[in-house]
C-alpha cells in the first residue's frame, strides 16, 4: 500500500492529510496528563518545547517509539499506509473537549462562542477561560494532582484508525487513584454534555503511536498485533507516573499547546 497505488485517494481518516505523513488540520481542546519530568510554565507552550528536567521519567515513551521502529515500520507503511506519530507528540489524554468537528454540528447557542475560539487556535488559547470557564474550573485537574497514577503498557491495540499502547494502572494504589480521576472525569463529561451537548466516549488510557488512512487498512493491520504484543512480552517496558494535568489546545495530531496558569 503506497501513495503511488492510489491510497491517498482512500484517506478517510480526518486527521491524516498524506502518507508522508502530513497531518490534516484538526483543532480542538483536551485535558491531558502533563508528561512526567516536565517543568510547569505559565502561558502557552507547545508540547515539544516544554522543558524536561528528568527525561528518565518519560522512558516509556522512548521505548514505545523504539518498538514502533523495530516492528517493521517500513513494512507497516508499505502494506497498510501506517503513519507513525513523532515521539515529541506522545501524550495521554484524560478527557476530550470540543473540537472543530463537534462544534460544526447543530447544538446549543453557546457553541457559537466556543466555535470562534476553536477556529482561531492556537492564538485564541489564552481566551479559553472566558469561553470554557467550566473546563478551566473542573475538579479534574486538582484531582489528578492529589492522586498520581502509575501506568504500565498492557498491550498494543488498534481502535478505529489508531494504533495505541493501552495503559493499565500499575498496582492497587494506582487503581484507586485512577478510580478517583475517572469519577472527576465523569463530572467534566456531564458538564460538557450540559453546556455544549457533547458526549464523551468511555475512557481508555493509552498512548497513540500512529494512524491508518482508513478503516479497511486498520482492520487489515490487526493481523500484525500478535507480533506487536510479542515485542512487549520480550521487551518489558518501564512504568510511567502522571501527577499533574492541564488544558491543551491542538491544531493537528502532532501540534499540542499547554495552557499554563
Amino acid at each position: 500500500m503506497s501513495e503511488g497505488d492510489g491510497t491517498t485517494a482512500r484517506i478517510t481518516n480526518p486527521k491524516v492529510a498524506t502518507l508522508a505523513p502530513t497531518w490534516r488540520r484538526y483543532r480542538g481542546v483536551s485535558v491531558l496528563f502533563d508528561n512526567p519530568g516536565t517543568r510547569a510554565k505559565s502561558g502557552v507552550t507547545p508540547l515539544e518545547n516544554i522543558p524536561i528536567d528528568d527525561p528518565e521519567r518519560q522512558r516509556l515513551y522512548d521505548d514505545l517509539a523504539d518498538v514502533v521502529t523495530d516492528v517493521d515500520l517500513d513494512g507497516m507503511r508499505e502494506r497498510f499506509g501506517f503513519c507513525p506519530l513523532p515521539r515529541y507528540s506522545y501524550h495521554v489524554t484524560i478527557c476530550d473537549g470540543p473540537n472543530e468537528r463537534d462544534i460544526a454540528e447543530d447544538g446549543p447557542s453557546r457553541r457559537a462562542h466556543v466555535a470562534v475560539v476553536i477556529n482561531q487556535l492556537p492564538g485564541s488559547l489564552p481566551r479559553l477561560p472566558d469561553a470554557l470557564g467550566f473546563l478551566c474550573r473542573a475538579r479534574l485537574l486538582p484531582t489528578v494532582a492529589a492522586n498520581p497514577v502509575t501506568f504500565e503498557a498492557a498491550s498494543i491495540a488498534i481502535w478505529s484508525h489508531v494504533l495505541a499502547a493501552r495503559l493499565e494502572p500499575d498496582g492497587r494504589s494506582s487503581q484507586v487513584a485512577l478510580e478517583r480521576v475517572t469519577r472527576a472525569r465523569a463530572e467534566l463529561a456531564d458538564d460538557l454534555r450540559a453546556q455544549l451537548d457533547l458526549r464523551m466516549q468511555p475512557w481508555r488510557p493509552h498512548v497513540s503511536l500512529g494512524y491508518f488512512p482508513n478503516c479497511d487498512a486498520a482492520k487489515a493491520a490487526k493481523a500484525t498485533l500478535a507480533r506487536w504484543n510479542q515485542t512487549l512480552t520480550t521487551r518489558p517496558l518501564p512504568p510511567i507516573t502522571f501527577s499533574a494535568a492541564s488544558i491543551y489546545g491542538f491544531t493537528d495530531m502532532v501540534s499540542f499547546l499547554r495552557l499554563g496558569v
